[in-house]
């Protein structure tokens, strides 16, 4: 749950750095990032400046749903 994330990393943690700390870096190669309202519609969505950052350095792409 979120309230876990935020006690366990001290502040909140996007979805995008969140999956670094769970799979092997070395493996994942691209993170589609979606994000849905109360009704399932599919909203716009774009990664923080600080998730790009860090998912540029390491070579990882960035995908929103609606590119795949």
């Amino acid at each position: 749950s979120n309230k876990l994330r935020f006690a366990k990393y001290h502040g909140g943690l996007h979805a995008e750095l969140a999956v670094l700390h769970k799979c092997n870096v070395n493996r994942i190669k691209t993170v589609v990032i979606t994000r849905v309202n109360k009704q399932g519609e599919l909203l716009p969505i774009h990664p923080c400046t600080t998730c790009k950052r860090v998912l540029d350095k390491l070579g990882i792409k960035i995908k929103t749903i609606e590119e795949i």
